[in-house]
């Protein structure tokens, strides 16, 4: 007998009773109504643990796709019960099933559309059955929504060129990565971005472990097509600096940059230094700066926000550097300082009737 877990709204509790006996598995019905935070309950249901299947019915999105997401990447830390989701076929639902297939490998993911079979589809993952066309398809689903969304989504002046700095709060805080993901979204964009490897760490590191998987230009190293630079060229309008650690030494040239990303931890021993990195921001004003709270739920980001400045949010998971993370996962934060420092007006806020 296989165990599960099933989260949905109460009236839909016993939908696969009938399909959950047939295959032999105890099945363990949670009404949503109950669970407010799904990150917490992932972290605090003890018994998750032993479950075989979680299965998510995400139909009314009563969480939000970054929350769920960061419910996912904390239940992978500790546990291998396979993933299951239900959904319908709107924007962010489609959204989420391409990140959850793309970035965190899950396969099956059912979309209830209008004639579809869900009991047929469910007993299929229920079973263990191959779904990697499931998977693909979602991928498929969300590179075409995503285009379709985002055609030209600002206009890049000829002759611009923008610098994007990346820092952190501590050591290991994912600044890398987010520089990796950085030029994947700029080059999403239409620019032709290149990293800079401002602390001077990751060029030899890469240049060891990739030994064979690099080539050399005569303006930057290319590895997996991810063009490093040492100093601006002519072939590149947009340049990732990864200053790694921000220290009192480079912290003006960070801030300097046309939009300073500051990348830290929320864990309670790690705040001083993220309170410490900001304190050494302020003594050199940005342009424009975003904090991006790395190995944090958004549980965190709300309680702490506050502190972080008036533009900030999750840094998105982002396991392989050389692939680019879904587009809207910097969309909100990060689009809307590209458009301005592109020149494009910021909206006029709507004036309240009085």
């Amino acid at each position: 007998m296989k165990a599960l877990y099933y989260l949905a709204h109460e009236e839909d509790l016993q939908r696969f009773d009938t399909l959950f006996n047939e295959l032999d598995v105890l099945a363990t019905a949670i009404p949503i109504e109950k669970v407010p935070s799904l990150t917490a309950f992932v972290m605090k249901e003890k018994p998750i643990v032993q479950q075989n299947y979680i299965l998510l019915d995400v139909s009314d999105m009563d969480w939000t796709p970054a929350h769920i997401l960061s419910a996912v990447q904390q239940l992978r830390r500790f546990s291998s019960a396979q993933l299951v989701f239900l959904g319908k076929p709107e924007d962010e639902t489609v959204e989420l099933f391409g990140t959850l297939a793309s970035v965190h490998h899950v396969s099956h993911l059912i979309m209830q559309r209008p004639g579809s079979d869900v009991e047929a589809e469910l007993r299929s993952c229920l079973t263990d059955s191959p779904q990697l066309p499931r998977k693909l398809q979602a991928i498929q689903e969300q590179m075409v929504h995503t285009a379709a969304r985002t055609v030209s989504p600002l206009h890049i002046p000829e002759g611009l060129v923008i610098q994007v700095a990346v820092a952190g709060t501590m050591p290991r805080c994912g600044v890398t990565m987010q520089s990796f993901a950085l030029y994947h979204y700029l080059k999403s964009l239409g620019w032709h971005p290149a990293v800079w490897d401002k602390c001077g760490r990751t060029l030899p590191l890469l240049q060891t472990i990739e030994e064979k998987s690099y080539t050399e230009t005569e303006s930057a190293m290319v590895v997996h097509g991810v063009p490093f630079c040492k100093e601006e060229s002519p072939q590149y309008n947009a340049y990732v600096l990864d200053y790694g650690m921000l220290t009192p030494e480079n912290a003006a040239h960070f801030c300097m940059a046309d939009l300073s990303v500051l990348v830290g931890c929320t864990k309670p021993w790690e705040l001083p230094a993220f309170a410490g990195a900001l304190q050494e921001v302020l003594s050199h004003p940005c342009r424009s700066l975003i904090t991006l709270a790395s190995f944090s739920t958004q549980e965190d980001l709300d309680r702490l926000s506050k502190y972080f400045g008036a533009k900030n949010g999750l840094a998105p998971y982002h396991p392989y550097p050389w692939e680019p993370p879904a587009p809207q996962a910097y969309a909100k934060l990060l689009l809307p300082e590209l458009k301005e420092i592109c020149g494009e007006p910021h909206p006029e806020p709507e004036c309240e009737a009085g």
